[in-house]
């Protein structure tokens, strides 16, 4: 494996987690506003808001660090494994 191919390897994982870090941005973002409407689903547990169909925004704000985490690895594998191997040279 030449230079140019872990180069653009290197470059895959830098754009995916980039896309995965601005997705967790945005949806944390989203989760803020939520919980800015309704203050009662910073108070309940995990099964009431899956329940309520907040499950994401209630994860997003309760563990922010975790999913920007969680979305940046699986941006990094997403567009490495789009890129290598459904987008061939």
């Amino acid at each position: 494996m030449g230079i140019k191919e872990r180069w653009k390897d290197l470059t895959s994982a830098v754009l995916g987690a980039g896309m995965g870090y601005l997705t967790s941005l945005y949806e944390e973002a989203v989760a803020r506003a939520n919980i800015a409407v309704t203050p009662e689903l910073a108070k309940v547990d995990w099964k009431t808001a899956l329940y309520a169909g907040h499950f994401w925004p209630w994860l997003h704000y309760h563990y922010p660090n975790e999913m920007k985490i969680v979305y940046i690895v699986a941006g990094c594998i997403g567009v490495y494994v789009i890129y290598k191997y459904i987008l061939k040279d």
